[in-house]
């Protein structure tokens, strides 16, 4: 493992991971996986990670993986949401042991799941603030700080 600036780099181990996942993606593990949109993936803590992507039935999935497992563990199904077919998904973690994910529905409204530790599924979809674009669109989000959000359509 590379330091930088006291900064631990694991990029060559991080891109191995989700080179395996999407190689899972594209086979039976994904529900649905006819095709499977681009995976947004996200830690939550140290040694955490979870990927989140639209499937062919437009439903959006989520996978983890934590220190001790062999493979992503899921996919489930987050909530009721339908997205266009393989629509890109967001996420962000806006501090630790939380999550929270955005996707662009079929009627074009804006979307959020959140999940945080002691949640046994994700809660939500939400519309995020009146926000409209096309269905499917991407939707930027980024955390500039603890428990706050910027959102980009």
């Amino acid at each position: 493992m590379a330091r930088r600036n006291g900064i631990a780099i694991r990029l060559v181990w991080f891109i191995a991971t989700a080179l395996s996942l999407v190689g899972q993606a594209s086979s039976a593990y994904v529900p649905s996986a006819g095709c499977v949109g681009l995976a947004s993936t996200v830690t939550r803590g140290a040694d955490l990670m979870d990927v989140f992507v639209a499937g062919s039935d437009g439903a959006v999935y989520t996978a983890a993986w934590q220190p001790g497992d062999t493979a992503f563990r899921g996919w489930w199904r987050i909530g009721n949401l339908e997205v266009p077919p393989c629509a890109p998904i967001s996420a962000v973690s806006r501090s630790a042991n939380k999550l929270d994910v955005f996707a662009t529905g079929l009627d074009g409204k804006v979307y959020t799941a959140a999940w945080q530790a002691g949640d046994a599924a994700f809660r939500g979809w939400w519309p995020v603030a009146g926000g409209l674009a096309q269905p499917g669109a991407p939707v930027g989000v980024v955390s500039r700080s603890a428990d706050k959000l910027d959102v980009f359509v």
